[in-house]
């Protein structure tokens, strides 16, 4: 509502930003979707953490952040292409609902074919995205030297496609992967960039997942004062970015 009245009621937002915007907000509800299917699929003893779990869905901010969604990389013109990305679309947010619920080998299947049919269609965001996911569950199987490939190359590519969002995502899941793989010192000196990727997205839950990524690195290091300050401020920033009752 609030979307449409900006474009259709008040006249201060144009046609392209209330197309990206409602975009924004239909993948966000269909994360809802596949997160609810899946859901139905778990066994009566799993169905308690369904709120644990939906609780890691994404917020709607970015959906209304008029300068990202400016940023971004138009979608294709071609109808056919169009109806190619939006099919991605849904079966990356079908791997995601996949993975909140834990099944991360039977995720990593289906992320797989997906990063192809990406590549396949050139619209770089939704490739570096596909590879991001895909990079994030190589790490969640143990399988690093895969995931820091797959994370170094989505990062790269999204930032020169200008989807900040995608490439924050990706060093944030970068630095942990690297970390997971023992090499902290690596993963540490790749704060800088992390920090200034993440800044342009404003996303203050981003914000505290990177701290506390750094702060893992920082452990893996050998500096555990390191990581106790940069836990604590993690910390800080999870409850004032969630809330102080969230499970987090």
């Amino acid at each position: 509502t609030e979307a449409c009245a900006a474009t259709r009621v008040h006249g201060d937002q144009s046609e392209a930003m209330l197309d990206a915007r409602m975009r924004c907000l239909d993948r966000r509800l269909e994360r809802v979707n596949q997160l609810v299917s899946e859901l139905g699929t778990l066994p009566r003893d799993q169905v308690s953490r369904a709120v644990e779990i939906a609780s890691d869905l994404p917020g709607l901010d970015d959906c209304a952040d008029a300068e990202q969604l400016g940023a971004a990389v138009p979608l294709p013109r071609d109808p056919a292409v169009r109806a190619g990305v939006e099919s991605v679309d849904d079966g990356l947010a079908h791997v995601l609902a996949v993975e909140q619920t834990g099944h991360y080998p039977d995720a990593l299947a289906l992320a797989r074919p997906l990063v192809g049919r990406a590549q396949a269609l050139a619209y770089p965001p939704l490739h570096a995205e596909a590879l991001a996911v895909l990079g994030r569950l190589h790490a969640q199987v143990g399988e690093h030297a895969a995931a820091v490939a797959a994370l170094e190359e989505a990062s790269a590519m999204a930032a020169g496609a200008h989807a900040d969002d995608v490439a924050a995502d990706a060093l944030v899941e970068l630095i942990w992967a690297t970390a997971e793989a023992g090499q902290g010192a690596r993963a540490l000196a790749m704060a800088a960039g992390a920090t200034a990727a993440v800044a342009r997205t404003h996303d203050p839950r981003l914000e505290a997942t990177l701290v506390s990524q750094l702060g893992t690195a920082a452990l893996t290091a050998g500096d555990a004062a390191g990581a106790i300050a940069q836990l604590e401020r993690a910390l800080a920033l999870t409850e004032r970015a969630w809330g102080p009752t969230h499970v987090r």
